[in-house]
């Protein structure tokens, strides 16, 4: 998916975490194997830290300059064309994960957990002609594959996504 309208396009058609649990034979990622692991990794304080400084580097890896003249007019479109992408990526993610068969005692850092990672990555599709931020596109692959990202090991960008 290259643009925004294809993001919400593939977001619709697929069920969140449908794979989620399936073995997964790819060496690029860390799996866990139970939902029980999963909610303890992405409620963990180093898991939320670390995706706080993936959305600063949409900051510190942009080039705004040299499209909208300063970082401060990047600042003001952003304001206005960001929050109606993230409130439908949230609204969406929200309706699909009731349908997640997961254990209730994660439903809702679960929920909490999609929305931030698929705001990040239409956020990242949409302004990537200004940044060269591109983290949440990551989590974002796996989730379009059904799981559920929940971690990250080792040094960021030579570590690996922990998924479930």
């Amino acid at each position: 998916m290259t643009t925004v309208d294809e993001f919400f396009a593939a977001l619709e058609e697929i069920e969140l975490c449908q794979n989620a649990g399936v073995i997964v034979n790819e060496k690029t990622v860390r799996q866990v194997k139970t939902w029980e692991k999963a909610e303890n990794l992405c409620c963990q304080l180093k898991w939320t830290n670390f995706r706080a400084e993936r959305s600063n580097e949409f900051w510190d890896l942009g080039h705004f300059d040299e499209k909208y003249g300063s970082v401060q007019v990047f600042k003001k479109i952003h304001a206005e064309e960001y929050p109606p992408m993230r409130d439908r990526v949230y609204a969406m993610v929200q309706e699909k994960c009731g349908r997640v068969a997961c254990p209730d005692s994660i439903k809702n850092e679960l929920e909490r957990s999609l929305k931030g990672l698929l705001a990040g990555a239409v956020r990242e599709i949409a302004y990537h002609d200004v940044t060269d931020a591109t983290f949440y596109l990551l989590p974002a692959s796996w989730i379009f594959k059904g799981h559920f990202p929940c971690g990250y090991e080792g040094q960021f960008p030579n570590g690996k996504l922990i998924v479930y």
